[in-house]
């Protein structure tokens, strides 16, 4: 029950220090005289008349490879077993495995307690997969006829018996295959810290959640650890041992790009002249931020100088964007669109590295110290506004401030970076250097240059965005690109003759025109823009990234977008009015990360990985279904028409904004923008160390990233990733265009449909969560050249089953094995901002 009462105590008596650190401010006290909450390490909520509920001991939640995990949850998951008296889960570590999850568990009846031992612990481990996301699993299942006690009749955690590896498979990490290499071992120690689980070297990189974003980062993190890979080996060897196999160990043999501060002019990728054909009033206030929680022991001297020494390294930072008659004239500042003159062509802007710049002009300190918790945040958030309309393309692109909350309080750190010069694999690189230049500094022999300066050492450059920009400027005059053509001006082509034919009535929703100073519909502006947000739970994300790619050989965004097109495509509203006999139909706008534009050009020996900037594609899609198709039918419908799409999009912006021929550029222009946008951004679960500097995403949202009077270019931006192990999806939209009731319906109608394919793919496992019954679509064997129906039809033949059941393990096919999610193939990646 709930208990209200008023506590005074000074703390333990002569423990002055020690009071200090268990004590903070009470920021919900409405009792007079007491102003501070003693550190009990119990968990509560506040309730609105100021009572506390009582919700159990923080010291239960434990953290293994940037995961929190509620040990309670796993002890009650086993306890739901009927075998099953009690149930005890702890964290272990050891030299040999590091840290462990280990479940002690009483059974229940005698009957139990005969079975053979090693068979019930697989019994037990196969019952927790179905309940538990796969790393909250334990990795050693330990059953005791009694809990071990202390002398005051408490459990014994200490006491209880060390798992026995031969009863529990071949190793503690759930029977997988342990590293015989060298290779192997440094490939498996990334994979486990990228994607957060156990690794076996025979497991499949895509079947563990694995997706382009993150492999981008393994192949970073193998270089930076002496092997080299490149992203074609890690989608053609899709395990630790394939890969370790062909991993070339020491310095690669392609040339170390420029390593100096780049100078000179930048040549514009296709996301560069979508951004300034938008005709934005205030294209400097377009940011992204991140506003962080930091170490409570934080050195802000060490700090500044670490951004000083990530803001000098990364030659994005410096970019600059000159106009020939100033940012202030009048012809660029119209409010009117109508009247402003458009931005969109590169020569009007010189776009220039600069190179007398220094980090450390960006970085500043705010002390809070003494403030209430809300005068805090309320700094915070005021402060946040104000630097999130100060940045100039003519001068600074990025902020960095430390929040000094006082002693014994967490800072928070805000960073804000116009869009220009980052996007989401770029934070990443971003983060994972200001956190070594800061712990660089610790060491005894670090050497202090100047008051901003000390001898940090960030890993090497990769190419450099100057040098990409270039290369695609020369791409976009290759064969390949023009024979991308057809495609794109079809589909354009078959577009536009459908939204002419439109009968739909007047919608918010309906194209907006590519040129916004025609438009003659006044769009909503950012200020009102409000956002509605649908999640799945643990298991069933762990499901939709595990399962889903091994059933149907899919990727993620493939089975997210089946439900947005069942979704949205039903109603006239929200498919924009294509015509319902061709079934369901959707058109919008889907965006990729863009860095495998050049991927398939091993000649140019680029390499990206470490590279900050923006390299965002954004290409149309239309994507059509028959009326009542079946979860998996659709879901194989779909990964055939997006697989179809040349090169994953990316030549699309080479087409529109590259070519040298103006009508080429002209043939690939849709008239009218899509009003939906679709973004899968991966995982972004930061998962920290224990002695992190960065310990997570804060609390307070940093808002006004974007200018809020400027109209909002899409009536519904869809943005899904992973977070703290669920799947979130965010429909943005506006409060002039849609009651908060009609998106909430739509993100609940999407999140149910989305549960409806997941459960498809569990439909096709075995009770074990294994033995999956595999779904293949004609992309998976692209050199067989046959339709889905005549694929049917030979795996019929091949396994003498029902062509439901997969392709026989044991069995001579006349097809080549396919090729898991198919990512080998330049048309086929995963794409991702």
């Amino acid at each position: 029950g709930r208990q209200k009462a008023e506590i005074k105590a000074e703390g333990r008596r002569q423990k002055a220090e020690e009071n200090s650190k268990s004590k903070i401010q009470n920021p919900k006290s409405k009792i007079q005289n007491s102003l501070t909450l003693y550190k009990t390490g119990d968990r509560a909520l506040f309730h609105p008349d100021g009572t506390i509920e009582y919700l159990g001991r923080i010291d239960n939640q434990v953290k293994l490879r940037g995961f929190r995990i509620e040990l309670g949850e796993i002890e009650a998951a086993l306890m739901r077993h009927p075998d099953v008296g009690e149930a005890i889960a702890t964290l272990q570590n050891d030299d040999q495995r590091g840290p462990y999850l280990v479940a002690h568990v009483t059974l229940a009846t005698q009957q139990a307690t005969l079975q053979n031992p090693k068979s019930k612990i697989q019994n037990l481990r196969s019952f927790l997969k179905s309940h538990l996301p796969s790393y909250m699993v334990p990795a050693a299942i330990v059953p005791v006829e009694t809990f071990p006690l202390t002398v005051n009749g408490k459990i014994d955690r200490k006491a209880l018996p060390k798992p026995d590896w031969i009863r529990q498979g071949r190793n503690a990490d759930q029977d997988k295959e342990l590293p015989h290499t060298n290779a192997e071992q440094v490939l498996a120690t990334i994979w486990a810290e990228v994607l957060g689980v156990e690794v076996g070297i025979r497991d499949n990189f895509f079947e563990l959640g694995g997706d382009s974003i993150l492999s981008i980062q393994i192949i970073a993190r193998a270089k930076q650890a002496g092997l080299t890979i490149t992203p074609r080996q890690l989608f053609q060897h899709q395990t630790v041992a394939e890969l370790a196999a062909v991993a070339v160990t020491g310095l690669s043999q392609m040339e170390l790009p420029e390593q100096g501060a780049i100078a000179g002019s930048q040549q514009w990728p296709p996301i560069y002249h979508w951004f300034f054909e938008q005709n934005l009033p205030n294209p400097h206030h377009y940011n992204q931020s991140l506003l962080l929680d930091l170490e409570s022991e934080i050195e802000p001297e060490r700090l500044a100088r670490a951004w000083a020494a990530v803001v000098d390294h990364h030659d994005a930072l410096r970019l600059r964007f000159e106009h020939p008659v100033g940012w202030d004239s009048d012809s660029v500042t119209q409010q009117d669109p109508s009247q402003r003159r458009p931005l969109c062509q590169a020569s009007s802007l010189n776009s220039i590295y600069k190179t007398d710049f220094s980090g450390k002009d960006t970085f500043l300190v705010v002390d809070m110290e003494g403030l209430t918790v809300e005068q805090q945040d309320a700094t915070i958030a005021t402060v946040s506004n104000d630097l999130q309309s100060s940045l100039n393309l003519s001068d600074c692109l990025c902020r960095c401030v430390l929040f000094h909350r006082g002693v014994n309080q967490k800072p928070c750190l805000l960073i804000i970076v116009h869009h220009l010069v980052i996007d989401g694999l770029s934070w990443r690189v971003l983060l994972a250097d200001l956190e070594l230049a800061y712990h660089q500094q610790q060491n005894e022999g670090a050497i202090l240059l100047s008051e901003w300066r000390c001898a940090i050492a960030l890993p090497p450059k990769t190419t450099s965005f100057q040098a990409w920009g270039e290369a695609l400027v020369r791409h976009a005059q290759s064969s390949d690109i023009l024979g991308q053509h057809d495609y794109w001006q079809q589909l354009v082509t078959t577009v536009a003759k459908r939204w002419s034919q439109m009968n739909a009535p007047s919608s918010p929703l309906q194209p907006q025109s590519a040129n916004s100073s025609t438009n003659s519909t006044v769009r909503p502006l950012e200020s009102t823009t409000a956002q509605v947000t649908a999640t799945l739970d643990k298991l069933q994300t762990q499901n939709l990234l595990v399962q889903m790619p091994s059933v149907f050989n899919t990727r993620i965004d493939e089975v997210l977008l089946t439900a947005l097109v069942q979704t949205l495509g039903e109603s006239v509203k929200w498919s924009q009015g294509i015509s319902a006999e061709d079934g369901i139909s959707l058109v919008l706008d889907l965006e990729g990360h863009g860095r495998d534009v050049l991927e398939d050009r091993n000649d140019l020996g680029l390499d990206m990985s470490r590279t900050l900037g923006w390299f965002t594609s954004i290409f149309p899609v239309m994507l059509t279904l028959p009326q009542g198709a079946h979860p998996g039918d659709a879901l194989k419908s779909v990964k055939e028409q997006l697989r179809q799409i040349p090169a994953s999009g990316t030549g699309y912006g080479l087409l529109r904004y590259l070519h040298p021929d103006a009508d080429v550029r002209q043939s690939v222009t849709l008239v009218q923008t899509p009003g939906i946008k679709f973004n899968y951004l991966g995982q972004l679960d930061l998962r920290p160390s224990a002695n992190a500097l960065v310990k997570g995403l804060s609390h307070i949202s940093p808002r006004g990233t974007i200018d809020p009077k400027a109209s909002r270019l899409y009536a519904l931006e869809i943005n899904s990733f992973v977070q703290d192990g669920r799947l979130q999806t965010q429909w943005n939209y506006s409060r002039e265009q849609y009651s908060h009731q009609e998106v909430e319906h739509l993100a609940q109608r999407y999140a149910g449909i989305l549960q409806s394919l997941i459960r498809s793919g569990q439909a096709r496992l075995g009770q074990d969560g294994s033995n999956a019954t595999k779904e293949y679509t004609p992309s998976d064997f692209a050199a067989a050249r046959l339709n889905q129906q005549q694929l049917d039809q030979v795996l019929n033949r091949v396994t003498n089953q029902p062509s439901k059941q997969g392709l026989g393990q044991n069995t001579a096919s006349p097809l080549p094995m396919p090729q898991q999610s198919t990512q080998t193939s330049g048309r086929q990646r995963r794409r991702r901002r």
